[in-house]
C-alpha cells in the first residue's frame, strides 16, 4: 500500500472550494485533480487490503479525513466501498 497524503497546498481548501470543483466541467480545475489523485490512491489501497483480507472492516469505512479535501475523498470512495457490499 503506498501512503496517500494531502499536497499541502489544499490543506486548508474549504468545503465550497471542494463543491465549486466537483460542480466544475473544467478539466483544468486543480482542486479536482487533487480529489481525483487521492480517489485514486485511496481506492487502490482499499482494493489491496481487500485482497489481501478478504473483507473490509467497519472500523475503515468510519474513518476521517484530517482536512475538508481528505474527508470528501475518503467520503466518496468508503461510499462506493459500502455501496459494493450491500
Amino acid at each position: 500500500m503506498k501512503i496517500v497524503e494531502v499536497k499541502p497546498e489544499f490543506q486548508n481548501t474549504t468545503d465550497e472550494q471542494i463543491d465549486g470543483a466537483l460542480a466544475d466541467p473544467s478539466t483544468d480545475n486543480p482542486i479536482a485533480h487533487e480529489i481525483a489523485r487521492l480517489i485514486e490512491g485511496y481506492t487502490m489501497n482499499l482494493v489491496e487490503f481487500v485482497e489481501n483480507q478478504g473483507h473490509l472492516p467497519e472500523s475503515i469505512l468510519r474513518k476521517k479525513g484530517s482536512c475538508p479535501i481528505e474527508e470528501r475523498a475518503m467520503q466518496l470512495v468508503l461510499n462506493e466501498f459500502k455501496n459494493l457490499e450491500d
